[in-house]
Parts: C-alpha cells; structure tokens; sequence
C-alpha cells in the first residue's frame, strides 16, 4: 500500500479532509485526479460505502480503492483479469465495468451494484449471489 493512499484512506475513515498531490478527500468523497471513486451514503439499513473506476481501470485507481478497503477494514477487493475489473467479495469474483458504480451495505455485510443512484432489486442481487433472502434490503 503506497503511503498516500493509507494517509488519504485514514482521513475519510475519519471523515477529515486531505490532500495529497492528485488525491484528496473531503471526508464525504475520496477522489483521484478529480473523480470521485469513493463516498459514503446511507439508507434505512444503514451506512454504505460506495464506489467506482469512474471509467478509469487502471493500476493506480485499483490501488486507491483497494487501499481503500484495507483501511476500512472490509475483506474486498479490485483486480484485472483479461482486461476486465473484477470485485472480489464474501470467495466471489464478478465482473465490474469501468463505470460500474457499487454499494457496499456495511450494516448488512452485502453489496448492491447500481448505475448512478439506483440499485439492483432485492430479487437481482439475490439472483447474483450477492444476499441472501433472509436480509432486509
């Protein structure tokens, strides 16, 4: 883990604000090179930490998030295989686009993938093995 990224990461663990040469954080938001690729929500099951590639799939952003985690304490992760973004979570690999936005319901230990705001239906991402359907989504 390069050394920015742990510093950034604890900042918005922390919900603080940093800046470090081409990524900084709010608090709300974790950015690199301008591109929010993390930030924190909430919905009626709780906190939720969201992000993305923000079209860039690239080792650097990989290792933003990935560090990301790491500092959270969240037992995921992002590589690339045959050119392609792959979300490793709970022994599952699934692809992501480059665009892909994904929610991690942190007090329901489940993600969700949505496009922008929306999130896939309870019954998809039961379907995709990503909840089971005694959880409350």
């Amino acid at each position: 883990m390069r050394n920015i990224s742990r510093v950034i990461a604890k900042a918005f663990a922390d919900r603080r604000s940093k800046t470090i040469s081409n990524t900084y954080t709010d608090g709300e938001g974790f950015y690199l090179h301008g591109h929010k690729i993390a930030f924190w929500d909430e919905d009626h099951n709780g906190e939720i930490l969201s992000f993305s590639m923000c079209g860039w799939g690239t080792v650097t952003t990989r290792e933003r998030l990935n560090s990301l985690f790491h500092v959270l304490g969240f037992n995921m992760s992002i590589y690339q295989k045959n050119f392609e973004q792959m979300l490793r979570f709970k022994g599952q690999d699934v692809a992501i686009g480059d665009l892909q936005q994904v929610n991690f319901h942190i007090d329901l230990g489940v993600i969700t993938f949505g496009d922008g705001n929306v999130s896939l239906p309870k019954y998809e991402a039961i379907r995709q093995g990503w909840l089971n359907e005694a959880s409350n989504v």
